[in-house]
C-alpha cells in the first residue's frame, strides 16, 4: 500500500494504491454503493463512507484499476 500528498494546480492530492489483482468492472461501477463488498466477511461500508466524505468536501475521486492494482486519486480544492 503507497499513500502519497501533493498539489497539483488548484488541487491538493490524496493518493492511495495498492498491488492487487484490481477491482471488476460489475463493482467498480457500484463503487460508494452502500453493502456492495467482494469479501466473504465484509458489510461493504468502508467505500460507502469515504465517497461520502468526498463528497462533502466536493472533492473529485478517480480510479485506475486492473491487474497491476488499484489507485484512488482524491482532489481536493485549495482554499483561496
Amino acid at each position: 500500500l503507497t499513500i502519497k500528498t501533493y498539489i497539483d494546480n488548484s488541487m491538493v492530492m490524496l493518493v492511495i494504491a495498492d498491488s492487487g489483482r484490481g477491482i471488476p468492472d460489475n463493482i467498480l461501477s457500484q463503487i460508494g454503493t452502500p453493502f456492495i463488498t467482494t469479501k466473504d466477511n465484509g458489510v461493504g461500508l468502508g467505500l460507502a463512507v469515504c465517497c461520502s466524505i468526498i463528497a462533502r468536501h466536493k472533492a473529485k475521486l478517480h480510479i485506475d484499476t486492473g491487474p497491476h492494482g488499484t489507485t484512488f486519486y482524491i482532489g481536493f480544492e485549495r482554499a483561496a
